[in-house]
């Protein structure tokens, strides 16, 4: 083994030192392949193989200057394959066969006779290379030139002989066996293979690649594989469990990314996480709000955007001489507590505001001379909604209301609610997991509807029966305005109702916005004040302005620069009449009237005092809001007799009253050409265009008279919308050319025309 080792590098030395550059050429020779010695079997020789070039040793007379290249096998036995095959043409031979390495033989033999030895595959040989390292066989499907070892041939056909002489297309072996499984678990494939060699292709014979695939798979799994288990994300810390005195809230994660199975490892890590929260002590006593309101005056309670109204206590009469001053205001026990309170909670009870009027009409006199008040205790609380499990829970707020959820929870903590199975586990909470998908439903929309199962929550306590409890409040949608110092602040509810300010500070809260001097000083606070001069300004009017300066608000920040930042939303405006009364609703000569809401009867006690006014529950929407809706929407004014010969008697008995919400929008404007026509939209001065809706077509066969117009179904809206827009929104007047070369042709053959739709605002 030495002593090879030592050849090969003394070779590999020579070749570089002293040897002759390798040539190489385009292949004018096919690749048989590699077999026994031919010479073994003589009579398939014409004439037999004879050595003509020796590259593997520089002593051999047929040596030519070109030893092996060892370190680069490749190059030498190409360079040995082109000199072999121009020996073998020059000599009238027709094949020729590298062997031992190195050496070249060639010979002329009867290709017939040779093709049927070669379909044998006991002359097949694997003893065949195209490297030193003899790693790998170098059969007829391997790129370069092959050399076979001692005992053996690669033979080659001269591509000019062997073509004309005879064709041999190729056939397949037979199948091997199935190798093992790819793997030793899971899915994995099993492979079999057979050779092009049954027989080789030669000459201008086919390949096997129009029999069918070589390797052939099929798929196998001797078991299924362990999975171990991962630990999921960490949900949100859950809700506390106490408000006060100190609680805990909890987060979980579980072993289910993936969980375990087929044997695998189960998680280590701790699936709950407790943080404290609430540390602060509990007040003694609730904070309750205190509202008051003089005799005959109404008293207000809203709690819109902070839940619905809970009732603590109520009087109307007097306890102290200081408020509401008046006759015989010293008389300081006129007590009506209880007859106040259940007036004022069948009132007020959970709803969102109410008004109340504190007058003896409501509440009887309980003191006759004595000048009273109403004084009413009251909490803003989140409103409940639950559901069985199976069930649907369904939140409503009104149109300009959004959903905060406040808790949530499925599971079971009340026995009484949702009996079924198992009902008095009452320590199934699941708090966490059911705020997180309440809030991702609910929050921030106007209405919602959550089903009440375990699909959508887990199941928190299998075999108990169990509920959906939400707590809720329905909180005004919001906008927001701002103006930097020295600018003006607009906000306008133009078409959408009136101003209703929520929040107001002219200051600084936050230092990316309005960036200026000292705009790191982000406790600027000027709320109280800002908010008295923003309301006063702009409440219940469709527009407004303010300047955001120092002039109008004062400077509560001196050095630091500030800007106006208001809260407010727009409100549907509302207009009342008491029974046998006129309602009269206004707009704008350019705007129309759009109904909102409407109902004649009665829903508040202190409106229209009169017969049975305790009776709230008199609600006649639907049919109010169609008679209000015929006589007032897409006019500019309106009037409506609040009469029972008009709406109907929904309460006999009870004095009603007409309310009305709407809002003054502009009034919607057409305008029409007809194909190749110029369609002009121009407000006047009277405001910017506000593209409502258009169409390039035809949807009438009366306008615009040509050829098809019965074809009323030549519709072209979308694109149409947007080509308009492009060109007249916010714009004082506009010119659009109604042509096919402007909105393409939705309806070839047809005489269209364009219709707009539009407002002035």
């Amino acid at each position: 083994m030495i002593f090879w080792i030592t050849f090969l590098l003394t070779s590999s030395i020579a070749s570089v030192e002293g040897a002759n550059a390798h040539v190489t050429c385009q292949r004018s020779f096919s690749k048989i392949g590699c077999f026994k010695e031919i010479n073994s079997r003589p009579d398939l020789a014409l004439r037999p193989m004879t050595l003509e070039i020796s590259d593997r040793d520089s002593t051999n007379p047929k040596y030519q200057g070109y030893l092996i290249d060892w370190g680069n096998m490749e190059a030498s036995v190409h360079s040995l394959a082109c000199r072999c095959a121009t020996a073998a043409r020059n000599m009238k031979m027709n094949y020729f066969s590298l062997r031992f390495w190195g050496e070249c033989w060639v010979g002329k033999t009867d290709i017939g006779k040779l093709a049927a030895t070669l379909k044998d595959p006991k002359w097949l040989s694997t003893d065949c290379v195209n490297s030193w390292s003899y790693i790998g066989v170098c059969d007829h499907k391997h790129e370069k030139e092959c050399v076979a070892k001692a005992g053996s041939g690669y033979i080659y056909f001269l591509d000019d002989v062997s073509k004309s002489e005879e064709k041999i297309d190729g056939g397949y072996s037979e199948w091997s066996s199935f190798t093992e499984c790819s793997t030793s678990c899971g899915p994995g494939v099993m492979k079999r293979e057979r050779t092009c060699t049954n027989p080789v292709p030669f000459g201008s014979g086919e390949d096997c690649s129009s029999l069918g695939p070589m390797i052939e798979e099929k798929p196998c799994s001797l078991r299924q594989c362990p999975v171990n288990g991962g630990i999921s994300e960490w949900t949100h810390f859950g809700a506390c469990s106490k408000s006060c005195g100190g609680g805990i809230s909890v987060r979980t994660r579980s072993c289910t990314n993936p969980a375990p199975s087929n044997g695998g490892k189960d998680c280590s890590e701790p699936t709950e996480e407790i943080k404290n929260c609430a540390s602060d002590p509990c007040p003694s006593k609730p904070s309750s709000l205190v509202v008051r309101a003089c005799e005959w005056n109404d008293l207000l309670i809203d709690c819109s955007g902070k839940g619905v109204i809970e009732i603590v206590s109520a009087n109307y009469g007097r306890t102290m001489s200081s408020i509401c001053p008046g006759v015989n205001d010293l008389n300081l026990k006129c007590d009506n507590k209880q007859k106040s309170l259940d007036i004022v909670q069948s009132s007020c009870s959970n709803k969102s505001s109410c008004i109340v009027k504190a007058s003896n009409t409501v509440f009887g006199d309980p003191c006759i001379g004595t000048y009273k008040y109403l004084e009413v205790e009251y909490n803003c609380k989140s409103q409940v909604a639950r559901a069985c499990e199976w069930s649907e829970l369904k939140i409503d707020c009104n149109a300009d209301e959004e959903i905060e959820v406040v808790y949530a929870n499925y599971g079971r903590t009340l026995v009484d609610i949702c009996p079924g199975s198992n009902k008095i586990n009452t320590k199934c909470n699941h708090q966490n997991t059911s705020y997180d998908v309440v809030q991702s439903s609910c929050s921030a929309k106007s209405s919602c509807v959550v089903k009440a199962t375990n699909a959508v929550f887990g199941d928190p306590c299998v075999g108990t029966f169990k509920y959906l409890e939400v707590r809720y409040t329905c909180k005004p949608q919001l906008q927001v305005a701002r103006a930097c110092e020295g600018y003006d602040l607009i906000i306008d509810c133009n078409a959408k109702g009136v101003i209703e300010i929520a929040n107001a500070n002219y200051g600084r809260t936050m230092s990316s916005i309005c960036p200026g001097a000292s705009d790191l000083n982000s406790k600027c606070d000027n709320k109280k004040t800002s908010l008295e001069i923003v309301q006063r300004s702009c409440s219940y009017k469709p527009a407004c302005t303010v300047k955001a300066t120092n002039a109008v608000f004062g400077d509560p920040c001196v050095g630091t620069y500030k800007y106006l930042e208001v809260e407010y939303k727009c409100k549907s405006q509302v207009m009342r009449a008491c029974e046998w009364n006129d309602l009269k609703i206004d707009c704008n000569a350019n705007e129309e009237i759009e109904v909102i809401y409407a109902n004649y009867g009665r829903t508040l006690a202190g409106i229209c005092p009169g017969s049975n006014e305790m009776n709230t529950k008199c609600n006649h929407q639907k049919t109010s809001f169609d008679v209000v809706q015929s006589s007032c929407s897409a006019k500019s004014s309106c009037v409506v007799k609040a009469t029972n010969a008009v709406f109907g008697d929904p309460c006999v008995g009870t004095f009603k009253y007409l309310e009305v919400r709407y809002n003054c929008k502009p009034k919607l404007q057409i305008a029409h050409a007809c194909e190749g026509n110029d369609l002009k939209i121009d407000c006047n001065g009277k405001g910017k265009i506000e593209v409502v809706n258009a169409n390039y077509g035809r949807t009438l066969p009366g306008l615009c008279p040509g050829g098809d117009a019965f074809n009323t179904k030549c519709d072209n809206k979308k694109k149409s919308i947007e080509i308009v827009k492009y060109n007249c929104s916010s714009k004082p007047s506009c010119i659009v050319k109604a042509a096919n070369e402007v909105f393409g042709d939705p309806c070839i053959g047809t005489y269209k025309y364009l219709e707009v739709q539009y407002t002035c605002g």
